[in-house]
């Protein structure tokens, strides 16, 4: 059986992180999972739960190029997907130092 993560969860506008972070650190604490496990069930199993598995899921050619740079390793400690240094989202780099939450929010927010 293969489980999908996912999460419906809400977080404040200033998170620093989405709300699937939380859901990563229960899959791999209290339920037990291994973090490659959790990493697979946030990228693979994912995709192919959502019908995507041809375009994203899974780094390999022919592929959007979305994908997230570390400075840890997340097989030593889930806790690190943390330590994101940059985002490529479709082939396009954005660093971490570049992220300020809830900026969107406000940047998408009517002028008075």
């Amino acid at each position: 059986m293969a489980i999908s993560s996912g999460t419906d969860g809400d977080n404040p506008d200033d998170a620093p992180f989405p709300s699937l972070y939380d859901e990563l650190d229960l899959l791999a604490g209290p339920v037990g999972m291994p973090p490659m496990e959790v990493i697979r069930a946030a990228t693979a199993t994912a995709a192919r739960a959502l019908g995507q598995e041809k375009a994203m899921g899974t780094v390999e050619p022919g592929k959007l190029a979305n994908l997230v740079v570390l400075a840890q390793d997340p097989l030593a400690d889930i806790d690190h997907l943390r330590s994101v240094t940059e985002t490529v989202k479709r082939g396009v780099r954005y660093p971490r130092d570049d992220f300020s939450a809830g900026a969107a929010k406000a940047s998408a927010a009517p002028a008075d």
